[in-house]
């Protein structure tokens, strides 16, 4: 059986070979030996719990670092005829993986333990297991071999067990719809390999369901009678020694509803109210396990376990209210059974990361319970062997307590802080709630249970008081304020900022700057990521958990307000599709220089607040817009490509990285090859087949900004000869190219040149304002007209087309423009854009600013996609330095090489080989190509590409277009950056003579066309 979760519980202590002779004396110490392993029960409550999916992750548990094994002793070990060779089947599973663990690190089992040989279905979620050491002692653990269980393979199977010697091998029914067949597989092939002694794991009340009720259930009983009966087959010795062990239902199929007790308070099952049962910790049948299987006897087990039934059940009957109370009992909150009906049960189960036949044996078990079935308790055996009870349901509540109580609010956290370190109720005590915090959340998997404040999680969905995260961009900085660290209100004391008491006429005093009780705090603007793709969301932001679920406890209870009620403020976003604005508000220094357009993820407390300082209000005696608001508690920076993402693939492993290929593995030939297969794949999709076009798309979406003094900026890249898109169409389609993009790259924006050109200007007549679209096409005139760089309107930083994150690729369509009037405000747009693209510097404009304003650093890397005259030129942008001729096989409109063909008509390459193309080319976002002067260690000639251009140049001089320096400095940026696509640390000399290669060719296709 596998479990939602599960914490590792081992006990160690001495246990004599003569148990039974000195049964009475453990009976009489029974008490302090239980005191002693509930106290190590307690202390290993660090383990992390475990989902079922990852069980390799239990090495994270371990209170210190793994130790190595010294392999020469461990080998050793093997060659000792006294010592069991050992197998354990499902090993990948939790119960499988626990027991392997308990029979490695606890020295009593490892002790007689030559080898372990783990059986898996994912080998490698045991890997975990092979490094792994004792606690508290510096013996050998025994050597492991993880087997990887094909399904029908049966002989490698066989030759695996015969190979490591098998004396015992222990039986755990796979979680999965193919249960019975894959254990009959295990099962015969521990006849064939002649494995003695065979242990099995089935379900107690398997003996009791039935077959049209409780299939899954039943099938243990077929699984039985499947091992018990090679006892009586006298053509082999396998499985002459066996022993089946009956598991109750794990009490760590409780966490399972954690959530709910967490949340509501509630213990809900759907057993009914009368019916009981036993649950039994998995700790306890770990042990039990891990005892039968190290046992000795004359014929293999212990004579007192062969050919044993061992049943095991928790302790205590309990019916649904008595497991209630035990948790009251042992957590000393308020907690309650409900009776819930069975499709509520699998309701709550569709979040349970377990395979789909667990959820159904889970949910058999239920009903067996409803049918009285599991009103008995079997510990007899335990007893006997441990010479103790199985654990009380009171302490398994106490045991993972965290899981089940209710947690604290936020805003609760940070007041108990405030009382507990009032010497740090001064300037740093903002520090002191950020390191709490960011402690409480530093493992990846709790910051992951923060609600997402998101477009798909709005804040009229949210819950007031909510901690949230909101990973955004700096729209703009906001006016600075102070708020009242602590005042008194009526009796108490109250707790200022972080929206928990931010009136300040809660304050009756003056307000003096010099009281050490003002503190400041800093206000800004931020929005959700403009062009953040779909894949790098679902990889930061996982699976969004269910508003006020996931508040730390605070369910307020009610959404925060209506939509309407709830200023959107659409003019302090770029584009006009659907994003979350917010408000946000800092309380430590460190939080008082973002800038505009860095991404930053908040962590604070959810409010909807007015806009600006608390006290504010307009001349009618208004109060300032409610917006969403976020009370900074702690920050996460990103790097420029939002998720982690490493350089160089073939040196890295895919657990380096956020966002992760399924079972990728790079290397320089894989990588080599997954360009090609990205380079054919975009060219047939979005280019008409065109390689050449495809390859540089490639190179100019990877460029960045490598120096600023002297400039080496991204190259701007424009594919001439693109075919406009198609006339007469209610809205002009976006390049297909550009939905590849958003496919491959972490941040990509579309600009659509003539229809943004064709916006209304505030001093343009009626009628178009371009010649993108005939007069009947032109859309309505908007009260705004659209600008492309940010400018201030009454102090209030609107933001502009191009105030975008560093590293946004743009993909911008002129094509199909016609003759017409550019306005005012399209000529200056169209100077803003051509400025970015060769300075790489936006200027925000602000009253009485001297010149054009304010400079901000840009790092865009541009496409331009264009119709283009004979020079290839684009009409608007001239001065791109790449220019390349459209060389597509075939272009046919509404086809499946159309150019403007929607996203869902692309053909998608596998899930795992799209993965490798992302990691590919986002890993190539955050690398670094060197160009030395050797490019390539077998070079006699120190300066070799100089002394090549040398010799380029004077051949070129004679012809129609010679080489000129600058082309000598973009050949080293296209050399750098063709580098990053194959994930080359420098630029080799094979790397030099493929940039030289595609640049020819694109000198060729245009001298070509220019003659045409």
């Amino acid at each position: 059986m596998m479990i939602s979760k599960v914490r590792i519980i081992q006990i160690h202590t001495s246990r004599s070979r003569g148990l039974y002779e000195i049964l009475a004396l453990i009976v009489i110490f029974s008490q302090s030996v239980r005191k002693y392993q509930r106290w190590v029960v307690r202390c290993y409550k660090v383990a992390v719990e475990i989902c079922v999916s990852y069980p390799s992750s239990l090495s994270k548990r371990n209170i210190m670092p793994p130790k190595k094994r010294n392999h020469a002793a461990a080998a050793s070990s093997t060659s000792d005829p006294s010592k069991k060779h050992v197998c354990v089947t499902s090993a990948d599973g939790q119960t499988g993986h626990l027991i392997a663990e308990l029979l490695l690190t606890d020295e009593d089992y490892a002790s007689k333990i030559g080898s372990l040989t783990l059986i898996a279905a994912h080998p490698h979620k045991c890997d975990d297991l092979k490094d792994i050491k004792m606690e508290d002692s510096e013996a050998e653990v025994p050597p492991v071999n993880v087997v990887t269980h094909h399904p029908g393979k049966v002989y490698e199977l066989v030759s695996a067990l015969k190979h490591a010697k098998t004396d015992v091998i222990f039986l755990i029914p796979p979680s999965s719809k193919d249960r019975l067949k894959l254990t009959r597989e295990m099962i015969r092939a521990t006849r064939d390999a002649g494995v003695k002694c065979v242990v099995l794991l089935s379900a107690a009340g398997a003996d009791l369901a039935e077959k049209e009720k409780q299939p899954h259930l039943r099938e243990f009983i077929d699984i039985e009678q499947l091992v018990l009966q090679t006892k009586g087959d006298l053509e082999t010795e396998a499985g002459h020694s066996p022993c089946v062990i009956r598991a109750g239902f794990y009490a760590e199929n409780l966490l399972l509803y954690n959530k709910q007790a967490q949340s509501t308070g509630k213990l809900p099952l759907p057993i009914g109210k009368d019916h009981k049962f036993a649950p039994v910790a998995l700790g306890d049948v770990a042990q039990i396990a891990a005892m039968v299987i190290t046992g000795e006897g004359p014929h293999g087990l212990d004579d007192n376990h062969r050919g044993q039934l061992i049943t095991i059940t928790g302790p205590t009957l309990c019916a649904g209210e008595e497991l209630a109370t035990a948790a009251r009992d042992a957590l000393n909150v308020k907690m309650e059974f409900e009776d819930i009906t069975e499709e509520e049960a699998r309701e709550i189960l569709k979040a349970a990361e377990i395979d789909e036949a667990e959820k159904e044996y889970i949910l058999e078990y239920y009903s067996l319970i409803k049918e009285g079935k599991t009103s008995y308790v079997s510990t007899h055996s335990f007893q006997l062997m441990m010479g103790q009870k199985p654990m009380q349901p009171t302490e398994f509540f106490q045991t993972y307590d965290e899981e089940f109580k209710p947690k604290s609010s936020p805003g609760k956290v940070i007041n108990d802080l405030f009382v507990e370190r009032a010497e740090h109720s001064g300037d740093d005590f903002p520090n002191v709630v950020a390191t709490h915090f960011e402690q409480l959340f530093k493992d990846e998997d709790a910051f992951n249970e923060i609600q997402v404040l998101s477009v798909d999680s709005p804040p009229e969905s949210i819950p007031s008081g909510s901690l949230v995260r909101f990973r955004g961009m700096v729209q703009a900085t906001l006016s600075n304020d102070v708020y009242v660290l602590t005042f008194e209100h009526g009796d108490a004391t109250r707790l200022g900022g972080w929206g928990l008491a931010d009136k300040l006429e809660f304050y009756d005093g003056e307000i003096d700057h010099r009281d050490s009780n003002f503190k400041d705090r800093c206000s800004y603007w931020a929005v959700s990521v403009p062009g953040e793709s779909a894949f790098i969301r679902e990889a930061l932001d996982g699976a969004r958990p269910t508003s006020g679920t996931q508040d730390l406890g605070n369910s307020a209870g009610q959404a925060t307000s209506s939509k309407e009620a709830i200023k959107s403020r659409p003019h302090k976003f770029p584009t006009a599709s659907e994003h979350v604005g917010v408000q946000i508000k800092t309380y430590t220094k460190n939080t008082f220089a973002f800038k505009p357009t860095e991404i930053v993820t908040f962590v604070g407390l959810f409010v909807i607040d007015g806009l600006g300082p608390p006290s504010i209000e307009d001349d009618e005696g208004k109060g300032p817009d409610l917006v969403p608001t976020i009370n900074v508690i702690f920050t996460r920076q990103h790097p420029k490509t939002i998720a982690p993402f490493v350089y160089p693939l073939r040196l890295s492993t895919p657990s380096d990285e956020v966002y992760q290929a399924s079972g990728h593995q790079s290397n320089s030939d894989s990588v080599s090859n997954d360009r090609a297969e990205l380079v054919a794949w975009v060219a047939e999709e979005a280019l008409g087949g065109d390689q050449l076009a495809a390859e540089w798309a490639l190179i100019v979406a990877v460029a960045r900004v490598y120096s600023r003094h002297p400039e080496i900026l991204p190259p701007a890249l424009t594919i001439s000869s693109f075919p406009p898109p198609p006339k007469g169409a209610m809205t002009r389609p976006k390049p297909t190219l550009a939905h590849v993009l958003e496919l491959m790259l972490p941040v990509t924006v579309f600009l659509d040149l003539p229809k943004n050109l064709s916006a209304w200007s505030e001093d343009a007549q009626a009628g178009p304002m371009s010649g993108s679209l005939n007069a009947e096409q032109q859309p309505k005139p908007t009260p705004h007209p659209i600008h492309f760089a940010p400018r201030s309107v009454d102090e209030d930083l609107h933001s502009g087309v191009l105030q975008l994150p560093p590293r946004t690729v743009l993909t911008i369509l002129e094509a199909g423009v016609e003759e017409g009037m550019l306005s005012s405000q399209a000529v200056e747009n169209l100077q803003t854009l051509r400025s970015v693209i060769r300075t790489q510097v936006l200027h925000y404009k602000y009253p009485f600013s001297a010149g054009r304003g304010f400079e901000f650093h840009t790092e865009f890397p541009c496409i331009v996609l264009c119709e283009g005259g004979k020079s290839g030129e684009s009409l608007f942008l001239p001065d791109n330095e790449i220019i390349l001729p459209l060389r597509a096989k075939t272009i046919d409109l509404g086809q499946t090489n159309d150019p403007y063909k929607s996203a869902s008509d692309i053909k998608l390459p596998p899930a795992e080989k799209l993965d490798a193309f992302r990691r590919l080319i986002c890993g190539a976002l955050v690398g670094d190509a060197k160009v030395t002067q050797t490019v390539g260690k077998t070079l006699s000639d120190p300066k070799y590409i100089q002394a090549d251009f040398v010799k380029e140049r004077s051949e070129s001089a004679s012809k129609l277009s010679p080489i000129t320096p600058d082309d000598l400095r973009l050949r080293m940026n296209v050399a750098r950056l063709l580098a990053l696509t194959y994930h080359e640390s420098e630029v080799t000399e094979d790397i030099w003579n493929k940039m030289k290669t595609i640049e020819e060719a694109r000198r060729s296709r245009l001298i070509a066309a220019v003659a045409e």
